[in-house]
């Protein structure tokens, strides 16, 4: 095993002397490897934050502002919290995370949300990914929601449970629905896989924040089941005007 993760290390070594590594967001070449996104791309990640809907999270023209997504629909989850805009660095970099086998960089996203937003998260007591269906799971290889709640877990301490929420419906892919046709496509999708374990707030975590259709369908499955709160956490959303 020591041997094995010796030449592992070896190997990583002369792929990034012969290629050296460059940021997942930009391209820029990075002197670091293991960095992901290089320093001006974290930067702007990490100033991207809005004023947002403490409700459901869409993002607001001004703080006091009317919230149209609350005027429309009220989710079931209590509260949602977001680290940023979906666009420029934060976009690449999920689309990365997603779509290129970067399920580390999701960690690393989720780590730094955790430290920047603990005290915000200090409610939290466990959680919970939005789940994949097994098919798309094995096409991809990881859940990135797994990724991002396990880099959070371990910035406020607070264990993460994949198990307890199953997709049982491989639905279509959600982001060319409109809100509406979100719901619909999600109705009776999860499910609970067994009894939920006694805590005060569920943190149900997910890479993008759209309309809150996911977020909020796997929280009400939860409600269902016994949970006393839950809470939407997510990585981006996109910018809606009010």
């Amino acid at each position: 095993m020591f041997l094995r993760h010796m030449l592992q290390e070896l190997g990583t070594a002369l792929l990034d002397f012969v290629y050296p590594p460059s940021c997942l967001a930009c391209g820029r070449g990075m002197k670091e490897a293991g960095e992901y996104l290089c320093s001006p791309c974290w930067r702007e990640i990490e100033m991207t934050a809005q004023s947002r809907c403490q409700r459901c999270g869409c993002p607001l023209e001004r703080d006091g502002a009317d919230c149209p997504n609350c005027a429309e629909w009220e989710p079931v989850f209590e509260r949602a919290l977001v680290l940023g805009q979906f666009g420029g660095a934060m976009q690449q970099g999920i689309h990365a995370l997603k779509f290129k086998h970067h399920g580390k960089l999701g960690v690393e996203m989720g780590r730094r949300m955790g430290a920047m937003l603990k005290g915000e998260l200090g409610a939290v007591e466990l959680l919970v990914p939005v789940p994949l269906h097994a098919a798309r799971q094995r096409e991809r290889g990881y859940n990135q929601s797994l990724c991002v709640a396990r880099g959070l877990g371990a910035a406020l301490g607070v264990r993460v449970d994949d198990s307890l929420v199953k997709r049982r419906v491989n639905t279509r892919q959600q982001a060319k629905l409109d809100a509406r046709q979100r719901q619909e496509n999600l109705r009776d999708s999860f499910c609970l896989t067994g009894s939920l374990p006694d805590c005060g707030c569920i943190g149900l975590v997910d890479d993008v924040l759209t309309t809150g259709a996911t977020l909020d369908a796997c929280t009400r499955v939860l409600m269902e089941g016994g949970a006393r709160r839950g809470w939407a956490v997510a990585l981006a959303s996109p910018f809606r005007e009010s």
